[in-house]
């Protein structure tokens, strides 16, 4: 496969993002840049497929366990973003992409959650942010069905945005849908305020019902967080896999993996035994566009 991918909706300014958090583990390795008159691009190592895609592939739900382990692999590389000074500002789940290809000629496959896409990405400093009130902004930054309270108030975002917006996506992942959805057919202003609206009346329980309590504990503390708080990402973290280890117990499983790996595993093994259906022959082309590989090279990648 190729060992890059071109994105051109990018300036000079995302790929000096890049540059601030190369080394980072989760980030795509920049590998260049072009800025020639009306070819502005830069060049990264190949992500696999997003979450958006595997959520698709796995029928628009994910267990528990697959949520919390995203979630802990996107809490970490946030961590380390944020303590290198730029915040997101647009996660949601077409921006995070379940492994990489390496960029040299081995073509090596990583599998491990990657963060993607810092268009909408910020520069901040810390010492700024602590010294400073919260300003208003002139307009909204980010994706409305995934934004945090504050960025739809108008307020200038903060580490903590992207945290809250981390649990939004947990909640899309879990139920294929969001309660503020069926307004999405309203012009921009009036979606906006019908989010904001409910994001004040719903309450944690409704929004995180059939999650395990220690998910609604980490939302009420992030949620709670006065202005000049500091986030405990290590505290998220340990809460996360605790609620993961009491998931295994309880449902008497010692493997933990993520559902789209089980559910490829499975497609692998019928198709080397030369049974498959219509629907995952589908899902699993679907899964793979984009990427010139084989049925099978492909499949083979999630089984290594």
């Amino acid at each position: 496969p190729p060992r890059s991918t071109l994105c051109p909706y990018t300036t000079l300014f995302r790929s000096s993002i890049l540059k601030i958090l190369k080394g980072i583990t989760g980030i795509p390795q920049l590998i260049n840049y072009m800025n020639e008159k009306n070819n502005k691009a830069i060049i990264t190592n190949l992500c696999g497929p997003s979450i958006d895609k595997l959520h698709f592939f796995c029928d628009f739900k994910f267990s528990e366990v697959t949520i919390l382990l995203i979630a802990i692999n996107i809490i970490k590389i946030l961590k380390s973003i944020h303590e290198a000074g730029v915040i997101h500002r647009d996660l949601k789940p077409s921006n995070i992409c379940y492994g990489s290809f390496s960029s040299d000629k081995q073509n090596n496959f990583d599998k491990s959650i990657k963060l993607i896409d810092f268009g909408l990405g910020k520069i901040y400093s810390p010492k700024i942010l602590r010294s400073n009130d919260i300003k208003k902004t002139e307009f909204f930054v980010g994706t409305l069905m995934f934004a945090s309270t504050s960025a739809l108030s108008g307020l200038e975002q903060e580490p903590r945005d992207d945290i809250e917006s981390l649990f939004y996506v947990m909640i899309y992942l879990k139920n294929g849908t969001l309660p503020w959805l069926k307004y999405k057919n309203k012009g921009k202003k009036e979606y906006l305020e019908s989010i904001l609206k409910m994001h004040y009346d719903l309450s944690e329980d409704f929004l995180f019902e059939g999650f395990s309590k220690e998910v609604k504990f980490i939302f009420k503390s992030i949620k709670n967080l006065k202005p000049k708080e500091t986030l405990d990402y290590e505290l998220y973290i340990q809460n996360f896999e605790s609620a993961i280890e009491k998931l295994k117990l309880k449902n008497n499983n010692s493997e933990i993996k993520y559902d789209w790996e089980k559910k490829l595993e499975k497609i692998y093994s019928d198709i080397s035994n030369f049974r498959i259906n219509r629907e995952d022959l589908s899902r699993v082309s679907y899964l793979k566009k984009g990427y010139p590989l084989s049925l099978e090279d492909f499949l083979k990648i999630f089984k290594q």
